[in-house]
């Protein structure tokens, strides 16, 4: 089997088209379909990035199994989660989403502030 057959079984076991694998990981839509006997080492950085469980040795010699991490979209290394890049894309658009809500409400609360009187205790006489 090929670099290029395996890279092929790879892309078919995640369940996705080769274009949308070269678009994740920003290859051009055509880059599988015309590589030849090998892929470069910049080709490889690029598909390590948005998936680091493919096992290099697999894919460029067929030694081992496809993947070296057991993955859920995530993967625990070291103490740290890798994240897929369109997914930390998600989470910072939702974070600042919910920045700006923040915001919106704190301005909200300060104009209502203003709006209200303040409220200043009556004094009470009492006659004896």
């Amino acid at each position: 089997m090929t670099v290029k057959e395996r890279l092929k079984q790879f892309i078919e076991s995640k369940g996705i088209s080769i274009r949308e694998f070269c678009r994740r990981c920003e290859l051009s839509s055509s880059y599988v379909s015309n590589m030849r006997n090998s892929i470069s080492e910049k080709m490889l950085d690029k598909i390590a990035i948005q998936y680091p469980e493919l096992n290099r040795a697999w894919l460029l010699l067929g030694e081992g199994t496809m993947t070296t991490l057991e993955t859920d979209n995530s993967t625990l290394q070291n103490g740290c989660i890798t994240i897929p890049a369109e997914a930390w894309a998600v989470i910072k658009q939702q974070a600042a989403s919910l920045e700006s809500r923040d915001n919106q409400i704190n301005e909200l609360i300060e104009m209502l502030k203003q709006q209200l009187p303040v409220h200043i205790p009556s004094q009470r006489l009492v006659c004896g």
